[in-house]
């Protein structure tokens, strides 16, 4: 006899427990854990549990997933969304509908919290996975456990052999493990904690696929890219914490056992190791406490990027803020929204600044910060940021650090970024800053000067400059002399026109203690005629509705042609779009030989572009268009075979004349 079992008037039944800010056990050095009977529901994962107490009562629309199989079978079936309403909160009550009839006989029965579509079943280890803990998590105030329920602390519950005409009774059980820090401030001065971190042995936080019809329970990683051993807790509204007091800091983990190695805990950055000599174990259900003892002045005031610790962040501007500055980053005209990648967006694990935004660090009124020390999460970041154009500072990339130093301490300090660039930390110091050698920086490194000779320049910047020193440059032949040294940041020489063979020198930039620069000259055969490469990268903003663009004796415009009309969004735009019908001219006082555009295999044009002189050849990632001409025109036209209108979208371009 089959019997269907709706839940609409029936109630699935459960235990569980959950952290509260409210109410302290009386023996604080114990682990803790409480429960207390209640239904299961299924929702949407954007509800939350409230604490009350030590115990978790539900509220309305709350939801959990439900399966069920055949007592002490695999074969699970995953039966959605059950979810608890307003009504049934007083009986905890849970409805929702089975997926399938059941068979008389015994089920085992497994609920899954917060309610998640991917879960299809209690046996995951590939598919549906779940965040357990979370790399980024905050906590609001001192001493608080509010955020400990939820999405980052998912709850299971199992109920064996219960006969088909039985309502399940369910007792949930938490998948988490808790870590108390408790920070005593020792510093000698007030102490507000704004981020906390925990370093295991394992990893420890991030998204798992979980199979809970195992003892113990198995978590499984999604992936080493999505798992951390570091879990980060930001505080925000917490308040100071007076020389010789305590507070207390929450973060949820995955449970794991230590049998020997080294834990870390940090506090605003200040780290401590914790060494391991005996079994310990993080159980789920369960707080560990540790604590810690902040003992040094704080003279490092930390800005921790890898968990959403922004004071502001909106798409024009993201900001941050601490006891002694504040840090901003404001979007750029043409560039990315200032929030696009940041730990508050998404499970992000780092934030980025990204090209044409300005970056800047102002200390607060009567605060003197002497140095700042960037994070980035690669080299080539740290690269990017130390090259961009900063004003009152000296900076230095060195591996992923990045050291910035004030020349004006009591000052803002400022960048322009020059690409986009992630970091998961920014230290502010008010101890000595570090010193450094002075660092020439000079472009180009490079120059081929024209046959009939010119006066060619150099520009440079001094890193770390020391007072009363100047730049000085010499060359190595007499044919390359009179270095004018009256405009700031160049260097201008004469290079003499060339009668004979084609021939090089080397101009060698020195400045007091800083390795010297040198940089390569070339000049072509007598009657040589050169070519030059011009590089048009990365910035199409001053194309508004004359959709034209002069650079460097090379003037770009694109017109409707027999195509959709070029719009105003190109002033915002960092690459062109070319439709079909449209024009894209290059014109120039000197000759054009060459021509690359640069472009992705989707957006490479019609197959029957033309140009009106000259040879265009249009390639999968680049197109090239060669001859010799002041002026060409390129149009975008639709082959007989193309399935449809492809854009012509450059990145870059390369045009090449005849000096």
């Amino acid at each position: 006899m089959k019997k269907y079992l709706s839940y609409l008037g029936a109630s699935l039944v459960a235990i569980a427990a959950l952290y509260s800010c409210n109410k302290e056990l009386a023996d604080p050095n114990e682990e803790k854990t409480g429960a207390v009977p209640f239904e299961i529901s299924a929702s949407s994962i954007d509800t939350r549990t409230e604490n009350d107490g030590l115990s978790t009562k539900w509220v309305a629309g709350d939801a959990i997933n439900l399966f069920h199989a055949a007592a002490g079978k695999t074969t699970y079936t995953s039966d959605g969304q059950f979810t608890i309403t307003s009504e049934n909160l007083a009986a905890r009550k849970f409805t929702g509908t089975l997926a399938a009839a059941l068979e008389a006989g015994n089920y085992d029965w497994y609920a899954f919290y917060p309610y998640d579509s991917h879960v299809s079943t209690p046996a995951s280890t590939s598919s549906g996975y779940v965040t357990v803990g979370g790399t980024s998590q905050t906590q609001t105030g001192n001493n608080s456990t509010a955020h400990l329920c939820g999405k980052t602390c998912p709850l299971y519950g199992v109920a064996s052999a219960v006969a088909n005409d039985v309502t399940p009774s369910i007792e949930m059980n938490h998948l988490t493990s808790i870590v108390e820090v408790n920070v005593t401030n020792n510093s000698g001065n007030e102490l507000t904690v704004s981020s906390v971190s925990f370093t295991g042995t394992e990893d420890i936080v991030g998204t798992y696929y979980i199979n809970f019809t195992k003892t113990p329970v198995v978590y499984t990683s999604s992936g080493k890219n999505y798992v951390s051993n570091t879990a980060s807790l930001g505080v925000t509204d917490g308040e100071a914490i007076a020389n010789g007091s305590s507070a207390k800091f929450y973060i949820a983990i995955k449970p794991f056992t230590v049998s020997d190695g080294v834990l870390k805990v940090a506090v605003n950055g200040y780290e401590k190791d914790i060494t391991i000599s005996k079994e310990t174990v993080f159980a789920a259900g369960k707080i560990k406490k540790i604590n810690f003892n902040y003992d040094v002045t704080q003279t490092t005031y930390i800005w921790d990027l890898s968990i959403d610790s922004t004071s502001e962040a909106t798409e024009t501007k993201i900001a941050w803020t601490n006891d002694v500055a504040d840090m901003v980053c404001t979007q750029g005209e043409g560039g990315t929204a200032a929030n696009n990648y940041y730990p508050g967006e998404s499970n992000r694990t780092s934030t980025r600044f990204y090209s044409k935004s300005t970056l800047s660090i102002t200390p607060k009124t009567g605060k003197s910060l002497t140095y700042y020390v960037f994070e980035a999460t690669t080299n080539d970041y740290a690269t990017v940021l130390a090259n961009s154009t900063w004003t009152n500072a000296g900076v230095i990339a060195e591996g992923t650090t990045v050291t910035v130093i004030p020349k004006d301490p009591t000052a803002a300090v400022s960048a322009v970024i020059g690409a986009a660039c992630g970091f998961t930390k920014v230290e502010c110091h008010t101890d000595e800053a570090p010193v450094f050698a002075p660092i020439i920086r000079a472009d180009p490194t490079s120059i081929n000067a024209p046959a009939a000779g010119d006066v060619c320049t150099i520009n440079y910047s001094i890193v770390f400059p020391v007072d009363g020193k100047s730049i000085s440059a010499t060359s190595d032949q007499d044919w390359v002399h009179s270095f004018d040294y009256s405009t700031t940041g160049e260097i201008s020489f004469v290079v003499d026109a060339n009668t004979g063979d084609a021939r090089t020198a080397t101009v060698t930039l020195s400045y007091e203690g800083a390795e010297n620069v040198v940089v390569s000259i070339s000049q072509n055969a007598s009657g040589t005629v050169s070519e030059t490469e011009i590089e048009i990268t990365g910035d199409f903003s001053s194309i508004t509705d004359g959709l034209s663009l002069a650079y460097q004796g090379i003037t770009i415009t694109q017109l409707i042609g027999t195509g959709t009309a070029p719009s105003s969004s190109y002033a915002t735009a960092t690459t062109l779009r070319v439709y079909v019908g449209n024009t894209l001219t290059f014109s120039s006082d000197k000759t054009i030989t060459k021509i690359v555009l640069t472009h992705t295999s989707s957006y490479n044009g019609g197959s029957a572009t033309t140009a009106d002189v000259g040879t265009y050849s249009r390639g999968t990632t680049s197109s090239t268009w060669t001859g010799s001409s002041k002026e060409v025109v390129i149009t975008n036209t639709k082959g007989t075979a193309d399935t449809k209108n492809i854009q012509i979208r450059p990145t870059k371009i390369v045009v090449t004349v005849l000096e």
